[in-house]
């Protein structure tokens, strides 16, 4: 299926109106998981499954299941308002459960009863957690899975430094919910079915471990600079979505289409593209600081949602027009209110700071031009500059500068590389043609 066919797709289905229900059962999962590692350690030899049996399930190491879960997110506070779901639960059969697999009931909300359900001798139990509740609010699982983290650590005697909590909860985070979001886009937009899609793509607990068990993290450490940025740019999004779908309206559900695939598409991308991505939402930056740019990101996802049939296949959202031009998404912006001579050295300022970042340079290789927020005002720079760059202005609205340089990709030299800027409006224009 084509990337543009996924956008489409999404549009057709209930995807928005499931996004948190599927985020929050990620959660869930991941608490129940490290829960268990807590218990006996010896369970690292166990997996988890999403959107199998049940919304998840915890496997042996032979198979069998020893557990199926179903979690709602809803705001009903009423027992009755769940009657379905557990008659749906406890009729779940398979070779794989046994009299001894445990059944459980995730909720949100408190509710007026939370006794146990049972039908045809099958019980269903509402899951407590380690506060004595028998349920979890969704500001609140975050909290629980980094207690349950701690707890881990304490008991076997591992450093509880915050940066490394932080470090571990986001990896964890990016574990689990890339199989998540993998599953939600199996279910929602393929032909293959839940066991197809969840039987390729068990979490395995000794992923876990190892995460929680990694004591090699400090501040300079790329991998966690990097977990920090991707785990930023996810809580952005949640929380865009989240406003869009509160508003609940035609137009607020279109804009979560594109932010819901862009944050399947960040989850899933390995520690090099999401380096790549750092650095091409502003070029100037010159090392990886995930506490800044919180900005950078809302207008780079702006223009996600401004633009939204993007590709990514293997590689960062981007798009290509017609012409075969690759252009790249980016939070560079050059105010309405700048003269001309300042928008000009708002772009060269980023044009130097492209030439000393090498990271950067191998993606605009692959790049014609970086989509920045800027008016369609005509430019021309006559003249090279002391850096041997020329800026001019072509008839179909970008803004180039050629850049000569040397620089060895695969044993190929490369020279005189262009690299353009368009506007929003003139990149919606070209991708139209």
């Amino acid at each position: 299926m084509s990337d543009e066919n996924n956008l489409d797709n999404v549009s057709k289905t209930s995807a928005i109106s499931s996004w948190s229900g599927f985020i929050y059962q990620g959660k869930v999962g991941l608490y129940h998981a490290i829960r268990l590692l807590v218990s006996n350690n010896s369970n690292k030899d166990l997996s988890m499954k999403f959107e199998h049996l049940d919304d998840f399930a915890v496997f042996d190491s032979k198979g069998g299941a020893l557990s199926i879960h179903q979690v709602k997110a809803k705001q009903a506070t009423t027992r009755g308002s769940y009657t379905k779901a557990l008659k749906k639960i406890s009729e779940v059969t398979h070779d794989s459960l046994t009299t001894e697999t445990k059944r459980y009931f995730h909720v949100s909300k408190q509710l007026d009863d939370d006794s146990d359900f049972e039908e045809d001798g099958k019980k269903v139990a509402f899951y407590e957690y380690n506060d004595k509740k028998t349920y979890a609010q969704l500001n609140n699982i975050d909290f629980l899975i980094e207690s349950m983290i701690r707890r881990y650590l304490e008991e076997n005697n591992l450093s509880e430094t915050e940066h490394l909590i932080n470090f571990k909860l986001d990896k964890l985070h990016s574990i689990v919910l890339s199989k998540v979001n993998y599953a939600h886009y199996i279910n929602q937009f393929t032909s293959s079915t839940q066991f197809e899609s969840a039987d390729k793509n068990p979490i395995l607990f000794s992923e876990i471990v190892d995460t929680l068990n990694n004591e090699c993290i400090n501040l300079d450490d790329v991998d966690y600079l990097l977990e920090r940025f991707r785990n930023k740019i996810l809580i952005v999004i949640d929380n865009m979505i989240d406003d869009q779908i509160e508003e609940n309206s035609s137009e607020s559900n279109e804009l979560c289409i594109p932010l819901m695939l862009c944050r399947q598409v960040i989850t899933s991308l390995d520690k090099n593209l999401v380096e790549k991505l750092y650095y091409s939402l502003d070029p100037k930056r010159i090392r990886i600081n995930p506490e800044e740019g919180s900005n950078d990101i809302t207008r780079y996802l702006d223009i996600i949602t401004e633009i939204p049939k993007f590709i990514y296949e293997n590689n960062v959202p981007h798009y290509v027009c017609k012409k075969y031009r690759k252009y790249l998404p980016s939070s560079i912006e050059v105010g309405g209110n700048l003269s001309r001579k300042n928008a000009i050295r708002v772009l060269k300022s980023n044009i130097d700071s492209m030439r000393k970042n090498n990271t950067l340079l191998q993606v605009l290789f692959e790049f014609d031009c970086l989509v920045v927020r800027m008016n369609n005002t005509y430019f021309s720079l006559d003249g090279i500059d002391k850096m041997g760059s020329k800026f001019t202005h072509n008839n179909n609205s970008d803004y180039d500068l050629e850049i000569n340089y040397d620089v060895d990709f695969s044993n190929k030299i490369t020279k005189a590389k262009k690299i353009g800027f368009i506007s929003i409006e003139d990149s919606k224009g070209e991708l139209c043609d």
